[in-house]
C-alpha cells in the first residue's frame, strides 16, 4: 500500500460522502460535486495503479 493507493481511497470515500450527504440534504451540489469526483477519479485511475 502506498501513499497514491491512500489518496484514491480517500477521494473515493469523500466521493461517496458527497453524494451520500447530498441525496440525505436534498442538495444537488453536492451529488454533482461527489459525481465530478468519481468521473475524475476514473480518467485519472491509470496514475493511481
Amino acid at each position: 500500500m502506498n501513499t497514491r493507493w491512500a489518496a484514491l481511497v480517500a477521494l473515493f470515500a469523500l466521493s461517496l460522502g458527497l453524494i451520500t450527504g447530498g441525496i440525505i440534504k436534498g442538495a444537488y451540489e453536492l451529488v454533482l460535486a461527489g459525481v465530478g469526483i468519481g468521473i475524475f477519479l476514473y480518467v485519472t485511475r491509470n496514475y493511481f495503479k
